[in-house]
């Protein structure tokens, strides 16, 4: 078990530029709680979210484990590893990872027990990075102002050597933070559009309190009747809200290129209804590949560990993800209603590609036969 200071607990975040500039500052010096807060801030905001579920569901692919080699000894320590593996939450493992590109590192505790006379991790768990801190190039665990190295064998330490991700997406989550902060200021200044009613002098109180009923209406649902002789004046704020609209969907286009490698997410989001196809949250393919080809690196030092700890070997099996791409339903659909029409039997396996259920005496399909 790694020991904690659990009294760093949560930091309150401020969106102000004096903070922001505190906890960068405190970010190159290998510090990271600040800097951690408002990166964990930004991952609520709905539009950070949703680019965030396109980007990890471009490595939630199948896997497989490659024997090292068809010795009697190199099966066992497949199958050692296989099981190993498949008895824990890959799927999550491949989230905490992958947490390290976005946050700079991740820190994977192990947790071990023994289980046939051999040291098996059963689950995982990751730890907070504000628990840490980076000097030389090493995860350290953070007591006060002193760094104390991770012990052997008790967690995965992922580093991830570039720019992480979150910073580039907090630069214009922030932006969009002042923005609406700035944008609810002056509401307050300025206030809200109002509307006022005019009504003749001398006039009763029940022509007054229709009139006031129109008014609420109006107010409500942009929808209302006023009594003949009356009349509307609608004032205005000084400014409208489309400059600061177009703001924040400025935004919200850089955090979908910071995490999805284009702004799609935002051009053809618009009036998205439920049930309809969400390409325009998918990553693009390069970026999905390399994620894959980071997760696959530490998955396979975890694989090391286990072997390391458990066989005298030098030999490892290899685990990979699937880096086919995935199918486009719309497409594949229609390849196949065009081979059918050129004459050609579309074998029910096609289909279970697309997750149909295939009847075990289900035959091809054969143009006109059931015509």
């Amino acid at each position: 078990m790694i020991k904690i200071n659990k009294d760093i607990g949560k930091i309150p975040v401020s969106f102000t530029t004096a903070f922001y500039k505190r906890a960068l500052r405190q970010f190159n010096d290998g510090y990271f709680g600040e800097i951690i807060a408002l990166m964990e801030q930004s991952e609520i905001d709905s539009h950070t979210a949703g680019c965030l579920m396109g980007r990890t569901a471009g490595f939630k692919s199948d896997w497989k484990l490659t024997e090292s080699g068809e010795s009697r000894g190199e099966k066992d320590i497949y199958n050692f590893i296989f099981q190993t593996l498949s008895n824990l939450n890959l799927r999550e493992i491949f989230d905490d990872i992958f947490d390290a590109k976005l946050k700079k590192f991740s820190v994977i505790q192990l947790n071990w027990n023994i289980a046939g006379g051999k040291h098996i991790v059963e689950s995982t768990s990751k730890i907070n990075q504000r628990y840490f801190r980076i000097s030389d190039d090493r995860i350290k665990i953070h007591i006060e102002n002193n760094g104390k190295e991770i012990p052997p064998f008790a967690a995965l330490e992922v580093l991830y050597k570039r720019t992480p991700i979150l910073l580039s997406v907090l630069r214009d989550y922030i932006l969009k933070e002042y923005g609406l902060q700035n944008w609810l200021s002056f509401i307050e200044t300025f206030g809200e559009a109002f509307i006022i009613g005019k009504y003749p002098p001398g006039v009763d109180s029940q022509f007054r309190d229709e009139m006031e009923e129109g008014i609420n209406a109006l107010a409500a649902s942009a929808r209302g009747i006023f009594p003949q002789g009356s009349e509307l004046e609608i004032i205005e704020s000084k400014r409208s809200t489309s400059d600061h609209e177009k703001f924040i969907s400025n935004c919200d286009r850089g955090i979908s290129i910071s995490l999805l490698g284009h702004a799609n997410a935002v051009e053809n989001s618009n009036g998205m209804q439920v049930g309809q196809n969400l390409s325009a949250y998918q990553v693009k393919r390069e970026i999905a590949i390399s994620d894959i080809y980071f997760i696959e690196e530490n998955v396979n030092r975890l694989i090391k560990m286990l072997v390391d700890r458990n066989f005298s070997t030098l030999v490892y099996p290899k685990f990979s993800i699937d880096k086919s791409k995935p199918i486009d339903t719309a497409e594949y659909l229609a390849i196949l209603k065009q081979a059918y029409e050129q004459g050609y039997k579309i074998h029910p396996d096609e289909y279970a590609k697309l997750g149909l259920y295939k009847y075990p005496d289900q035959s091809a399909l054969i143009k006109g036969r059931n015509n």
